[in-house]
């Protein structure tokens, strides 16, 4: 993501995404996944395709155990 669009994910995701809830209806864990992945520093852009942007994550690492014993290892460095 260029500078811009990371600062409103950033907003968005502190802002609208606080310990005492969300805007809006959960959705069946629909904004959740969201939260998560935008934390991660993935973006989906359309659904049902399977390519992902890779943006600025908000956590300092953070590792994910996928099917078929794979990992997705993301880290940051300077944040």
């Amino acid at each position: 993501c260029n500078e811009l669009a990371d600062r409103y994910l950033r907003k968005t995701m502190s802002k609208l995404y606080t310990l005492r809830g969300w805007v809006g209806d959960e959705d069946n864990g629909e904004m959740a996944s969201w939260y998560v992945l935008s934390a991660l520093g993935l973006h989906s852009l359309e659904g049902a395709v399977d390519e992902i942007l890779l943006g600025s994550p908000a956590v300092t690492s953070a590792t994910l155990h996928l099917q078929h014993g794979k990992v997705l290892k993301v880290a940051t460095e300077n944040q």
